[in-house]
């Protein structure tokens, strides 16, 4: 054991002195530090012991506190060195320390072992980060503040990983999530029960729109969801609809906006649909997305033209209606391609349809129905003509726009007149026919105003020409008479008495051209009645009548159109007698004929 201590003893002297040959070396003619025997370090200086120095001094890369020449192991603390202020602990400088240190109950930021007096940021100190200002940790500071190009929450000083809400920064108000600002986050935050909306980590509160929120979309205006909105908004360039704040993709149907109707498909508003949409049992007509209530017209629904009547499919209509300048045939409520022939409009003009469209091709005459024709200009039929109109080598009779079967009479075609007969110019007959008031003479179908003698008339009777011009004729009596004639043989029997109490010429034109006759009928049962008939202009066939009743067993009147025959009671509407009186008053007659009762 002796031996063992005798051995570290000369192993240590050894050591020492090899030791203070290094430092005597390092130390000589320098500014350094030398061991002494009783275990201190002195500063020397010129090779001698400098007692007023206090300072930083390096020895071997290392830097050591010497206070008043003596290396000092107890000091911790803050030393100025080359006009640095550097912070010491037990006398040793740490150039790689960079953190806190508590100085005079002040807590200070040391990097690299230097007083950062101008470093504002976190640092971290036995794990917890802090906020350091100008250097020194700021206990009063809670907000923002940047490290390493993120943006961290502080209260109070110190990093609170905790802490998830809104914080103020250069008046600025964001929203950090566990002490992390997210300055990619767009959406919305939960703060105090209301849903805030943040772009990019800010408070946005002049936000109004849509956001997704895990999956869902919500509206948010001035920069708060809003959960009592229902309507549109606009996102990214198109329309959605929203129902108490949330975006409702399942709704289909009509929404207000701003005093204008829209209807959304699926929540989302397509203003370039123009058709029909199915609300409610009722189509309506949009247009370019909003309901369009002043819209008549067709439009296309998968494939078939549908007539829309001040915005709403009308199922009940038929007729005519115009799209872009051409005319179409609409039978309840859709375009009848099908149909072909003749259909008025709400004036009565008559056009012609040809598989569901108006023919504006067609001119000249054309077959309504049957034997009927009428002609055509531009496919609608000229109402305003009346004369004659040569088709295929014939000349033929037209009046309001049809052809006249019935018409016999003269009429004029550019200051001639022509003999009529049955709607046609009869080049072969001679004779007398009517044309207004008077009787004329026609030679091979043109008036003969050269005519003098005597020519027997329709009706039977002879009368006397006077260049042309019958000299004797009265009128409408002797048509009155014959069309009595015509009554009794059509209506009464043989035992039947008619007694002629009035007779009305009426103006020619219109259907009701020729006669109005009003007589008694005594029946044979002691019973009597009245009847007018107006009669048309034809007395070569059955005549065709209107006729007004009145029934003198229960006083009610009747009107109804008919041929012959006795009256029907349920195709008749009941008149009052001021409204028969009423009804002849209104025709306009041209005179009255005193007719000898018969």
């Amino acid at each position: 054991m002796k031996n063992f201590k005798k051995f570290i003893a000369v192993a240590l002297a050894v050591f020492v002195s090899v030791f203070m040959l290094a430092v005597s070396a390092f130390a000589s003619d320098t500014d350094s530090l030398v061991r002494m025997d009783d275990g201190t370090w002195n500063y020397m200086e010129n090779g001698e012991h400098n007692t007023d120095y206090t300072g930083l001094v390096k020895y071997y890369d290392t830097y050591y506190y010497v206070e008043n020449g003596v290396l000092d192991w107890s000091y911790t603390g803050p030393t100025e060195y080359n006009g640095t202020t550097y912070f010491v602990t037990n006398s040793t400088l740490d150039e790689n320390y960079s953190s806190l240190v508590l100085v005079d109950g002040v807590w200070h930021y040391v990097e690299n072992g230097v007083y950062s007096n101008d470093y504002s940021g976190l640092t971290l100190y036995y794990g917890t980060w802090y906020y350091v200002e100008d250097g020194v940790l700021n206990w009063d500071y809670t907000g923002l503040t940047l490290y390493y190009g993120t943006w961290y929450y502080v209260e109070n000083g110190v990093l609170n990983w905790n802490y998830t809400g809104p914080t103020e920064h250069n008046g600025t108000t964001y929203f950090v999530t566990n002490s992390t600002l997210d300055e990619n986050y767009s959406s919305l935050v939960l703060v105090d029960g209301v849903w805030h909306y943040v772009e990019n980590g800010v408070y946005s509160n002049d936000y109004t729109g849509l956001t997704l929120y895990y999956g869902t979309w919500y509206y948010v205006e001035d920069g708060v969801l809003n959960w009592d909105y229902t309507g549109l908004t606009l996102y990214y360039g198109t329309y959605y609809y929203v129902e108490n704040g949330v975006l409702n993709w399942n709704y289909t149907g009509p929404t207000e906006y701003n005093g204008t109707t829209y209807f959304v498909t699926n929540s989302t508003l397509d203003e370039n649909y123009s058709s029909l949409v199915l609300v409610d049992g009722v189509w309506h007509y949009v247009e370019n997305g909003v309901y369009s209530n002043d819209y008549t017209g067709l439009t296309l629904y998968y494939g078939t033209w549908y007539y829309v009547e001040d915005g709403v499919l009308n199922w009940e209509f038929l007729g005519l209606t115009d799209y872009y300048g051409t005319l179409y045939f609409v039978k309840d409520g859709v375009l009848d391609w099908d149909f072909s022939g003749f259909v008025s409009d709400d004036d009565e003009n008559l056009f012609y349809v040809e598989n569901g469209v108006v023919d504006r091709s067609l001119n000249g005459l054309y077959n309504y129905y049957g034997n009927n024709w009428c002609y055509l200009v531009d496919g609608v039929v000229d109402s305003s003509y009346n004369g004659l109109f040569n088709y295929y080598g014939t000349w033929y009779y037209l009046e309001n726009g049809f052809l006249n079967w019935n018409y016999y009479g003269l009429t004029n075609y550019y200051g001639t007149y022509y003999g009529v007969e049955g709607g046609i110019l009869d080049w072969n007959y001679s004779g007398a026919l009517r044309y207004g008031t008077s009787l004329y003479y026609v030679r091979n179908g043109v008036f003969d105003s050269s005519f003098n003698g005597e020519a027997e008339y329709c009706t039977g009777k002879i009368y006397n020409f006077k260049d042309g011009v019958s000299v004797d004729y009265d009128g409408y009596v002797a048509d009155a008479a014959q069309l009595v004639k015509l009554i009794v043989y059509c209506e009464l029997n043989d035992d039947t008495k008619i007694e002629i109490l009035s007779a009305q010429g009426l103006p020619d034109i219109g259907p009701y051209g020729g006669v109005a006759v009003t007589f008694s009928i005594k029946h044979n049962d002691g019973t009597e009645d009245y009847r007018t008939y107006i009669a048309t202009k034809s007395y070569f066939e059955t005549p065709k009548f209107l006729g007004v009743r009145e029934n003198i067993g229960d006083g009610t009147l009747f009107v109804t159109e008919r041929v012959s025959g006795d009256f029907e009671t349920e195709n008749s509407v009941g008149l009052t007698l001021d409204d028969v009186i009423n009804y002849f008053n209104g025709i306009n007659t041209c005179y009255a004929l005193n007719v000898d009762k018969a």
